[in-house]
This record gives C-alpha cells, structure tokens and sequence, in this order.
C-alpha cells in the first residue's frame, strides 16, 4: 500500500532561557493508508511535538526542526514554503486538538470556523460553505441549526465534536486525534471515540491517535509505537504489544494498569520520573529507571531490534540475546 506519511531521523528542539529541550531525537515511523497508529508514552515523551512537527506548527521563536525529513506521498515538506503548508493544512492533513475550547475561536461562530475550511480549499462561498458547515455539524450529531452559535454555547464533548467536524470537512489523507478525549467525561470520551471511529472509516483515513490511554489505542488502533524521551522504544501490532510487551518501559505502562482480576492495595509504578529534555541521559535514556539496567546501557543508545514480523524493540538486552539487527526506520 502507498505510504501516506513517512519520517526519517526527526530530531526537534526547543530554545528555552534554561537551555536547549531536546524534544524529539532521531524518530523514524511510516504510516499507510487507511492504517491507524496509536502513539502511546507519559507527558514529555515527544507525542504532541511530532505532530506539530508534520504539519510544521511548532512555536516559530522556540521549536525548531534540526535533522531529519517528513514526507507526506513522497512530497518532503520540512522545506516547503508557508503558503504551501496552508493549502495542505486542513485538506490533506488535519489535526484534532487536544483541547477544544482553545482550539476554537471565541468570536466567530461555529458556521464561520467550519465554513473557513470550504471556502478557503474549495474556494466556495460564503452562503455555501455556510451550508456545508451545517452538514458537516449533522454528521458529528449536532443540528445543523447551531452554525449561528458560538463555542461558549457548547458543552465540552459538543465542543470537541465540532472540532472533528473541522478536522474531517475536507476528507484529508491524514488525520491527527491529539489526545481528543482526554478533557471528557467518560461517557462522551466512549460517544467521539465511536465517532471517530466511524468516520475514518467511512473516508479510509489515515489516523495518528495520541493518547496516555491504552485501551482507547486498543479500541481504535491496528499499531502502537511506544515513545520515550523523543525516540521510539517499541513498536508493533496492538496485539502483540499488549499480548507481549518487551520493552521495560512498555511492561512497566502495563503493570500500571488497575487489573480487576487481580486485587492489590496499590497499583505498579515505575520508580523516577521522565527523563529531562534539557539534559538527557547518555546511552539509552530509559536506563535511569530500568529494573534490567546493565553496565552498557548507561553509554550506548539502543537501535531498534527486529523480534518478530510485526515487533520491534529498541533495547541492549534484546540486542545481547542475539536478535537480528534491523533498520531504525519501521516499514
């Protein structure tokens, strides 16, 4: 199948009065299309950065892209013009943010923000897009009569809804869901997780779900990367990973979780916090926390070991059991 996005030794930093953040560091993943990817890792591990990145809205004084190319159906686009990336923007790649209420303008009505979208890559007008925004609103399960309102009007999982509405008006090739449920009650997050779910496969999207949430990844995902301090760690099928972690960070994710098979008076929990951006570890970055750390953890970085068809892992110990090395890029 055509590759629809495919990144190649990203590394982004942002400038700060403490220092350089190193936020991404030589990340490598490809997606399909219609393939729907889960990108899972605790606060700090490069998720939402790497999207910024794709469609090029990291802050324009701080972040920076230093290394690396993006490629979205072969057209690489870290060196393309601004007036190009906004014809791209919206059409081909849209982007769900991860909180509504300040993705949307609080001065214009919904109609307005949804109409944009029309009229700017479909140069249609205004009473036209108007109409389109409606219909866009009736397929998210909001009365198309609302267009006249404004996002203070709106609940937070309406707010959310017309979000979605925007992201997928122009039918793009590629849609990023940042989190869209993590401000949500449980009962919307189950209502736009099948939303969503729906939609992208009604228009064979391709889809990058960002979430702390493994069993939203497990509902809506076929893979799941693992990141940790700006890399990819473990990478594979939702199945395999879940069956099988192999990483110690990403058994460490699972052991996390509340089992209500299995009672206990406290929960798992990894020992440390997420490494900092302004001063990385050297070797691998997850040797500071690792209950399986070994001498050479500490100066050497892990690349990305092929276990199985559809498993990779980025770990010495894996290296050390005489796993075939394979290319950091995943394919």
């Amino acid at each position: 199948m055509e590759k629809v996005l495919e990144i190649k030794d990203l590394w982004v930093s942002y400038k700060t009065f403490e220092g350089t953040v190193k936020a991404v560091n030589g990340l490598n993943l490809s997606i399909e299309q219609g393939e729907h990817l889960g990108l899972v890792g605790e606060t700090g591990a490069g998720k939402t950065t790497t999207a910024l990145s794709i469609i090029k809205l990291l802050p324009p004084r701080t972040g920076s892209i230093d290394k690396g190319e993006i490629f979205f159906k072969g057209i690489e686009l870290t060196k393309k013009p601004e007036d190009f990336l906004q014809k791209m923007r919206g059409n081909k790649i849209s982007m769900i943010f991860q909180n509504p209420l300040t993705s949307l303008n609080p001065v214009f009505t919904i109609g307005e923000q949804i109409g944009m979208v029309f009229m700017r890559h479909f140069n249609l007008s205004k009473g036209e897009a108007w109409k389109k925004a409606g219909e866009m609103l009736e397929i998210v399960g909001i009365p198309a009569r609302r267009v006249e309102e404004y996002p203070h009007q709106f609940s937070g999982g309406m707010r959310q809804r017309v979000g979605i509405a925007a992201s997928l008006a122009c039918k793009p090739d590629l849609l990023i869901a940042d989190e869209p449920t993590t401000a949500l009650d449980v009962t919307i997050q189950a209502q736009v997780l099948e939303l969503i779910k729906e939609l992208k496969e009604k228009y064979s999207t391709a889809l990058i779900m960002i979430s702390h949430n493994l069993g939203v990844i497990a509902e809506l995902c076929q893979n799941v990367a693992v990141m940790y301090a700006g890399s990819i760690i473990e990478y594979g099928t939702v199945e395999r990973i879940y069956k099988d972690p192999q990483h110690p960070y990403t058994q460490g994710l699972f052991a996390s979780l509340p089992d209500i098979f299995d009672k206990k008076d406290r929960l798992t929990a990894m020992k440390g916090v997420v490494s900092d951006a302004l001063n990385l570890s050297e070797g691998c970055k997850f040797n500071p926390r690792c209950p399986l750390v070994m001498e050479k953890c500490k100066s050497i970085q892990p690349k990305l070991v092929k276990i199985k068809s559809d498993h990779y892992v980025a770990c010495l110990l894996k290296s050390e059991m005489g796993v075939k090395k394979v290319e950091s890029t995943i394919n």
